[in-house]
Formats: structure tokens, C-alpha cells, sequence
């Protein structure tokens, strides 16, 4: 690979994939290595404490499919209200899937400012 040089800073390579693209990518290469690990303290799921890269594409896909099958479109913009945890990740990635933007939304929001959020974001769904 060729680097080119810009006022000191070497160029950025980024392979025109998609984000949904790299997870699975990211499962073949890596597969059954550990890929996230729950904090503690542990946000009440149903998803297993720690997941392997395969277990994450697996499950960003199932997600995906529910998402679809609840008429979420590419380009929608979708509002991610969940602690950081699994969960959260699991949702982002799911979105990507289905080229909808994710919105990250913090639980701890009051209704105000969730309001504002929402309206300035174009939140659909």
C-alpha cells in the first residue's frame, strides 16, 4: 500500500464498504474471538454478558430483520434511547444494517430537551 503524504500527514485509505459490511467482515477475520464485554454494573438484557464477532453479526442481522419487518427504512432516522451496553451496540449496528441513521439518545433526558432532540435530528421512528 502507498502512503501519499499531505503537509506532514500521511493519507487516509477508507475501503468503500458499509458499516454492516465491516461487522461481517470483522466476524470472518475474527470470529469467535471476544469482541464486547458487558460493564459492570450490568444494564438488566437479554443478551449474553460477552459476545464474539460472529454472535454480533448473527445477532445485528436477526435485529435487523425485526426492524425492517416494523418498517424501518434506509435513511430514516431512529432514536437509540439505552444506556451504554450491549443493547446499545447490538441497536446501532442493527440500524446499520438497514442503512438507517441511529440517533443517540441519553435515558436521562428530560422531556425538554427530548424534545429538541428529536425535532433537530429528524427523528422518524
Amino acid at each position: 500500500m502507498e502512503f501519499k503524504y499531505k503537509i506532514g500527514f500521511p493519507s487516509l485509505y477508507y475501503p468503500r464498504i458499509s458499516l454492516a459490511d465491516r461487522i461481517d467482515h470483522a466476524a470472518e477475520k475474527w470470529g469467535e474471538k471476544t469482541a464486547i464485554i458487558s460493564a459492570e454494573p450490568r444494564f438488566p438484557s437479554e443478551f449474553p454478558e460477552k459476545m464474539n464477532f460472529v454472535e454480533i453479526a448473527d445477532t445485528t442481522k436477526r435485529l435487523a430483520s425485526g426492524f425492517a419487518r416494523k418498517g424501518v427504512k434506509k435513511g430514516e432516522h431512529v432514536a437509540v434511547c439505552v444506556p451504554n451496553s450491549i443493547d446499545y451496540v447490538m441497536s446501532v449496528y442493527a440500524l446499520w444494517r438497514v442503512a438507517a441513521t441511529p440517533v443517540p439518545v441519553n435515558p436521562m433526558y428530560k422531556p425538554f430537551e427530548l424534545e429538541h432532540l428529536l425535532n433537530d435530528s429528524e427523528t422518524t421512528t
